[in-house]
Order: C-alpha cells, then sequence, then structure tokens
C-alpha cells in the first residue's frame, strides 16, 4: 500500500502518516530545483572507484559511453530540455570515478563539459524553441570541444538577436 496519499494507512495511533520527504535537490538547474553548492562536477560528496574504472566491466564501460555520448548529440543538436534530468540521472554513476583514465575519457570530457555549461543557459531555453526561420540570424561556430561554450548563446550585434550554433567537427580549430 501507498506511503502517503489517499490510500495511505493511519499510523497506530489513528494519526495520518507523515508526509515523504522531499525530492532530491537537482544538480542541474531546470530539472525541479537550482543549482546546489555542490553541483556537478564537484568532488563534494562524491563517491566510487579511485582506480579509474575498475569497479565497471567492459559492458558497463560501454553503456556509459553511449549516455555521456548522448548528452554530447543532444547539446550539439540543440535539444536542451532533457539534458537536465539525463545529467542528473548521470551523476551517480559517474561522480567520484576516474573516468579520464578508462577509454571512455572522451565521452567523459564532452559530458563534463556539457554538464558545466548548461546552467548558464537557462534563460536561451525559450529561443530554442522558436522555428529556425522566425531567428533572426544564426551564426555556425565550427570546431572541435572548444567551440560548445559559445553554442546556444544569444549575441545582439546591430541590435539584432543572432543565435550561435555549435557545429561539432572533431580535431578542428574554431571558426
Amino acid at each position: 500500500p501507498p506511503a502517503f496519499g489517499p490510500l495511505a494507512k493511519p499510523q497506530a495511533d489513528g494519526t495520518p502518516p507523515p508526509p515523504p520527504p522531499p525530492p532530491p535537490v537537482a544538480l542541474v538547474a531546470g530539472a525541479g530545483e537550482d543549482l546546489p553548492k555542490a553541483g556537478p562536477l564537484s568532488a563534494e560528496g562524491a563517491v566510487g572507484s579511485t582506480a579509474g574504472g575498475a569497479d565497471y566491466s567492459a559492458a558497463e564501460l560501454d553503456m556509459l559511453a553511449l549516455l555521456l555520448t548522448m548528452v554530447k548529440v543532444l547539446f550539439v543538436q540543440g535539444r536542451l530540455a532533457p539534458l537536465p534530468a539525463l545529467i542528473n540521472a548521470l551523476e551517480p554513476a559517474r561522480a567520484g570515478r576516474k573516468l579520464h583514465l578508462t577509454l571512455v575519457r572522451n565521452e567523459h570530457a564532452y559530458y563534463c563539459c556539457v554538464a558545466q555549461l548548461l546552467p548558464s543557459l537557462v534563460a536561451t531555453l525559450p529561443l530554442l524553441e522558436l522555428p529556425t526561420e522566425q531567428a533572426a540570424g544564426t551564426v555556425h561556430v565550427i570546431g572541435d570541444s572548444h567551440c560548445l561554450p559559445y553554442g546556444w548563446r544569444v549575441i545582439e550585434p546591430l541590435g539584432q538577436k543572432v543565435l550561435l550554433r555549435p557545429v561539432l567537427v572533431t580535431g578542428n580549430s574554431n571558426f
């Protein structure tokens, strides 16, 4: 039976059961709560292995790599809305582990970049929901991982809003 709500059983003394505990604080703004002081990628409260990803099997590292890559692909495509929930779900699996010493180091590096950038883009989210033809202009920022911080920012040269769209090209410099 449910522990709380209209179908919850009263306590032995007849009083209603206590309310459920509050949901955990979201690690990324936009997924329930604002960023706490110990946000994503913080070493505070991190648990896990100190021997790299040795506590993950090769198959588990492969699955983690796919999920970390999903974060990168969604970001580059401008699909920012699902990212807070996905990052919050992935954080316990990667926090405190030395994934930079494993075969998923590149995927992990992109994930970390996106997780750190996302909170600064909350104000941009409504602009990304507009159809592309309604945008005043778009500038494509082409490059490797270093083009990501420019992505999905709005600048206003000459008073017109222009969206900076990242175009990820592995191994390329910024243009």
